[in-house]
């Protein structure tokens, strides 16, 4: 299928998103409320230092708060509901009809996501950096921070996509996998310091989250977004991001493999 058609799928998502604006009105308060409570709590942590000292280096409050404004931000910027669009597309049989489709799969379902992600970053991730700036006093980056910050964020929504599509596929064995995805979620909320930074973590925890691949999701932008991390660290961490890509592809494409020849097998 030509490119056009997949940058279609993608106006398509994003004009389909524009239909539930209140929604997204909605749910943003929402978030910049959870910002708020978060920031309190941190406060509260730092029980009126202006700094404390980690395994990582010395972190100050202004530094938090800024880091809970950004991983929200790119929360709110990254997520998608690939794993239960796969579910439903399984479930429903309409997975056969994809099939026969002159399309590639993944590169529609990710051609949607890309459609929201970027309606998302319009209408959520700005308004909350522009709220933080405005009334956080949030950090501000230098020029080539902010180049590789987009670097890695750019890296991260591949990787995040890559996760859940290997997960989505594993509907064709399990049918229902919504749990996985909260699983999923559990696991990158935790080891890519989404919601406590990984500057907090005891070893053992940073150990296990450096082996894995979701510290690159999160941790990685905001630290480079602060500027705690070199630019030549940074360059090392955006080769590990292609690395992992690599590996992520690699592996849909075995775990791929075996569910169409399921599928061909069942009669699918």
């Amino acid at each position: 299928m030509h490119y056009k058609g997949y940058i279609q799928f993608m106006k398509n998502e994003f004009q389909a998103n524009m239909a539930y604006r209140m929604n997204v009105i909605i749910r943003m308060f929402s978030y910049i409320i959870a910002v708020f409570i978060q920031i309190s709590i941190w406060h509260a942590l730092f029980n009126g230092a202006h700094e404390t000292s980690t395994q990582m280096g010395t972190i100050d409050i202004n530094e938090m708060v800024t880091y809970v404004v950004i991983s929200t931000a790119i929360s709110l910027f990254i997520r998608n509901e690939v794993i239960l669009q796969m579910e439903t597309k399984i479930k429903s049989g309409e997975i056969a009809m994809d099939l026969i489709k002159p399309t590639n799969l993944k590169l529609m379902i990710f051609s949607n996501s890309l459609g929201g992600s970027a309606f998302k970053l319009i209408f959520q991730f700005i308004p909350l950096i522009i709220v933080g700036y405005l009334f956080l006093n949030l950090t501000i980056p230098t020029p080539e921070n902010v180049v590789l910050f987009i670097i890695t964020l750019i890296n991260a929504v591949i990787i995040y996509f890559l996760l859940t599509y290997i997960v989505g596929l594993l509907a064709f064995w399990y049918m229902a996998i919504w749990h996985l995805e909260r699983f999923l979620g559990d696991l990158i909320s935790l080891f890519a310091g989404a919601i406590v930074p990984l500057w907090f973590f005891p070893k053992v925890l940073l150990d296990i989250s450096a082996v894995l691949p979701f510290h690159l999701i999160y941790f990685t932008p905001i630290s480079i977004y602060l500027g705690k991390i070199t630019v030549s660290d940074s360059i090392y961490l955006i080769l590990q991001q292609f690395i992992w890509i690599t590996v992520l592809i690699l592996l849909e494409k075995v775990v791929w493999k075996n569910a169409v020849n399921k599928l061909v097998v069942q009669g699918g």
